[in-house]
């Protein structure tokens, strides 16, 4: 490798380590981690702050090198020598759009279900849910969860099941998502069984 080669490179990992930087520290100021954790305030979350915004900034900082490298390489280098490299470069920038989508898809999809469970089940508590399951004795076969609660987390994965569909054929993947929209679309169809079922034990016991 020469010297104007070695420099050149030299400039690219510069440049994606400067790129590192910046976002991580743009995340941090944005307070990933604790956006991320008051989004889900009933779920064990421990990934710390840091570690929510390094993740990205060194997806980033690899990224950089390997889109650019090949294509400084190639216009300065031998033609051909890095064809193979070139080719798989291509197919992934080709598939970074749908990444993309796909991701803020997921995040979206999942900001709003929570919001909607939250809501729900807040309403559904105001209203007196938890009481009628306690008359009608779906309150024993739900332990110490209440109801309300019940409700709001099944419309959550009602929402998210969709949502997460629309990611993976976002992707475009048919070998990918036609087994997993085969496996998302049966929690959907037991929704009815599992009422059903919480309604008929009293029954059963009472018998």
């Amino acid at each position: 490798m020469t010297d104007r080669g070695a420099a050149r490179d030299n400039l690219v990992l510069v440049s994606a380590d400067i790129v590192k930087s910046l976002l991580a520290n743009l995340l941090t100021g944005m307070e990933i981690g604790r956006r991320l954790r008051s989004g889900a305030a009933d779920v064990d979350v421990t990934v710390s702050e840091p570690t929510l915004a390094r993740t990205p900034a060194e997806t980033a900082y690899w990224l950089i090198p390997l889109l650019f490298l090949p294509a400084i390489h190639g216009a300065f280098g031998p033609a051909g020598m890095l064809s193979p490299v070139e080719g798989m470069v291509s197919s992934l920038v080709g598939f970074l759009p749908n990444l993309l989508a796909a991701a803020v898809m997921l995040a979206v999809g999942w900001f709003a279900a929570r919001i909607v469970q939250r809501v729900a089940s807040g309403l559904l508590s105001a209203v007196g849910v938890d009481r009628l399951s306690e008359r009608v004795g779906l309150a024993s076969a739900l332990g110490e969860t209440p109801f309300a609660k019940v409700i709001g987390t099944v419309i959550c994965a009602l929402i998210l099941v969709p949502v997460i569909l629309g990611a993976l054929n976002a992707l475009a993947l048919e070998a990918v998502t036609a087994p997993a929209s085969r496996m998302l679309d049966a929690p959907i169809g037991s929704v009815p069984h599992l009422f059903a079922g919480a309604q008929a034990e009293p029954a059963l016991r009472a018998g």
